[in-house]
């Protein structure tokens, strides 16, 4: 049960998702821009803003964020690139990579039907 007063940050999204992977949880494209201010809270109701509004980078579905500031962690591909770029930094299957795979996988096809 949350306590009936206390702060919590929210965030507003600012613009789409990006193509990128989250570096905690390695879902591709659940990056966005936020704006985030913390709120002093009684009972759940927003009273007033404590400190500034800040920008920050989100993950939408594990909720790490870190603070948008110069030198600080950056995305490395956006949409602007294509979703083709995704496409690309996602793992190989298992398949393509394990040679014995590949040998037990054609030592156990069904054979092909003759012409």
């Amino acid at each position: 049960m949350t306590p009936p007063i206390g702060k919590r940050t929210l965030f507003e999204p600012i613009g789409d998702k990006l193509a990128c992977r989250c570096p905690e949880c390695h879902t591709a494209e659940t990056i966005m821009l936020a704006k985030a201010r913390v709120w002093f809270r009684v009972f759940s109701i927003r009273c007033f803003a404590v400190g500034p509004q800040s920008l920050v980078w989100l993950c939408t579905r594990c909720d790490w964020n870190t603070p948008n500031e110069p030198g600080g962690w950056q995305p490395t591909r956006s949409l602007t690139q294509g979703s083709n770029t995704v496409r690309e930094t996602r793992p190989k299957p298992a398949g393509e990579l394990n040679k014995l795979y590949q040998l037990a996988e054609q030592w156990h096809r069904p054979p092909s039907p003759a012409a």
